[in-house]
């Protein structure tokens, strides 16, 4: 259970050293500059670790889009989402075979021949976006269960 809070545990720990190191003064002055220098440094680093754990646990939500002459170009929200730590290939595919229709293979052009797809991929994977738009055809959205 505690592990959960280990982080914060010593991070309060040191910075409660560094003050103790600086507040009772035993004439060792420099130790105390670089135990207060190091506390500082050590907060900004669990700030800093910190901010790039909750990124992971962002939601990205993915959305199938019809071709503008197909629809109104709107986006259709899968109600298939996963956290960006785990976001990956292999997962989008085997979420989307949740919501598949029938059994065996499907195919979706947008994931198989568009190399724009990578580049959505890296994008979520680097913080920029926040969703994955899968470009697919009417005949295509057939294949999987999804309300409109």
């Amino acid at each position: 259970m505690w592990t959960k809070y280990k982080n914060m545990i010593v991070f309060i720990m040191i910075t409660a050293i560094g003050i103790n190191l600086y507040i009772f003064d035993f004439g060792w002055k420099i130790y105390n500059m670089l135990g207060a220098a190091t506390t500082l440094a050590l907060s900004v680093l669990a700030l800093m670790t910190y901010i790039d754990y909750a990124k992971g646990e962002d939601v990205i939500k993915i959305y199938f889009k019809l071709p503008a002459e197909e629809s109104d170009n709107r986006k259709i929200y899968t109600k298939l989402y996963t956290q960006r730590k785990h976001f990956t290939r292999g997962e989008v595919l085997g979420l989307l075979r949740m919501i598949q229709t029938g059994q065996g293979q499907f195919t979706i052009e947008d994931f198989n021949k568009n190399p724009k797809i990578l580049k959505r991929f890296e994008e979520i994977q680097n913080g920029i976006s926040d969703e994955l738009i899968i470009e697919i055809t009417q005949t295509e959205l057939k294949q999987f269960n999804v309300l409109m």
